[in-house]
């Protein structure tokens, strides 16, 4: 993971709760007329997990879930450029992995140790012994990678000059996520605290000196950590609710949203976390007040895990059962198109109704989407443009629409429910 622009992942599957959000009088979530939206679904050649972003490169590393490659992404195409090739996970879960973007370097546990990929080739350059297995975080102000021990108590220290495990530091039991704050030089480490969670808590380290300097408590199972370099916050997932820790104070508040796993984008201010495959749907929070702002549905992605860049306002949710990464559109001024209905009437010059003159709708290319007899209602979306042609049928022949235009076919763009009618000679 990144340490300024990568959000950290956790392994538990969480329940959503979140605050109700309001419905407009149409069925459509008002708050989703201009909001982040899927731009694109790219095939993997196996079960998605953990990922990364060099967003110096807009380069996104994925790594298969309980399989031995990365898959590499081309940010620019949303294609697959280029797979690299692992030692196979002995755990049969995706271990972490992160960059750094200013070496240009990945660092993938897999199972066996750390592997060091360059970003120039895409290839393997080193494997570092290393004493944990679980996520990885990387501080670009030391050059060191921090590795937790999903299995123990502690979180390795890697130099990634020498790439040499140079020590470790204690921490809670079964150490799970790590967020580093390059601007406070500060590490978070979730830990999921053991038998019931009794010693869940987050750490936070001191990066000059690799020291606890503080020990936050947590009510149920640490898993994930992300930094929003914006506003000095640090969130942590804990089953049904999200920790939200000044990074001034490390104090913590609790927020209800439940969240799986978690990134942040500070250029933008938004917070996402996937929800755990509750209900198949990208939540997005206002990282200034901490209160659900929108959600994005996405496809089932059982066992999810999401990257963000920052630069390109992407997001990306790997997806194990679906063997594919769903590509998130982060940028507020691109419209989500919200369904709505095209009711097209017929009715002669006295204002009577016809029924069975058949209408179609077109696409802006001019291919037919649907078609059926009057009166007919076509699904469509909002600000999507479309036109509709009016056939004639016997002594029936087209005037004009309802606005008294003649143009046929007519041309639409919907920004509501909306209802034509053409008028035909008697």
């Amino acid at each position: 993971m990144i340490e300024k622009y990568r959000n950290y992942h956790g392994k538990y599957f969480l329940t959503l709760i979140f605050a109700s959000i309001s419905l407009a009088s149409l069925g459509m979530l008002s708050h989703n007329a201009y909001a982040d939206a899927v731009m694109a679904t790219i095939s993997m050649p196996g079960p998605a997990g953990e990922s990364t972003v060099n967003p110096n490169t807009n380069l996104i590393y994925v790594q298969g879930y309980g399989n031995s490659w990365i898959d590499v992404i081309n940010g620019s195409s949303n294609s697959v450029v280029s797979e690299i090739q692992l030692t196979s996970d002995q755990e049969g879960y995706p271990l972490g992995i992160a960059a750094n973007p200013d070496t240009n370097k990945i660092y993938a546990d897999d199972g066996r140790g750390l592997e060091v990929i360059d970003g120039s080739s895409n290839s393997i350059v080193a494997t570092i012994p290393v004493t944990c297995l679980g996520d990885v975080a990387v501080n670009t102000n030391t050059n060191e990678i921090y590795v937790s021990d999903h299995f123990g108590n502690s979180v390795c220290i890697v130099d990634a000059s020498t790439n040499a495990q140079v020590g470790s530091i204690s921490v809670g039991a079964q150490p799970w996520g790590i967020g580093v704050n390059t601007d406070t030089n500060k590490i978070y480490v979730a830990s999921v605290g053991g038998y019931e969670a009794r010693q869940a808590s987050v750490a936070v380290i001191d990066g000059s000196t690799n020291m606890v300097v503080r020990t936050i408590p947590l009510s149920s199972y640490g898993s994930q950590v992300s930094v929003n370099h914006n506003t000095n916050k640090i969130y942590a997932t804990v089953g049904q609710e999200t920790y939200v820790i000044n990074g001034v104070t490390d104090t913590a508040v609790q927020i209800p949203i439940a969240l799986g796993s978690i990134g942040a984008n500070p250029n933008t201010n938004k917070i996402y976390g996937t929800d755990g495959n509750v209900n198949d749907q990208l939540n997005i929070i206002n990282g200034t007040t901490d209160t659900m702002a929108s959600i994005v549905q996405i496809s089932s992605t059982f066992s999810p895990y999401l990257v963000v860049n920052p630069t390109t306002d992407r997001i990306y949710v790997s997806s194990a059962s679906s063997s594919s990464v769903i590509v998130i559109d982060g940028n507020s001024s691109a419209p989500t198109l919200l369904p709505l209905k095209l009711t097209v009437n017929a009715q002669d010059v006295l204002g009577n109704p016809i029924s069975g003159i058949w209408m179609e709708l077109h696409s802006v290319n001019g291919d037919t989407i649907a078609s059926g007899y009057t009166p007919v209602t076509f699904d469509v979306k909002q600000g999507a443009k479309y036109a509709v042609y009016a056939s004639n049928y016997l002594h029936y022949v087209f005037l004009h629409w309802d606005d008294g235009s003649m143009s046929n076919p007519k041309n639409i763009t919907p920004a509501g429910n909306e209802t034509l009618t053409a008028t035909y000679t008697p």
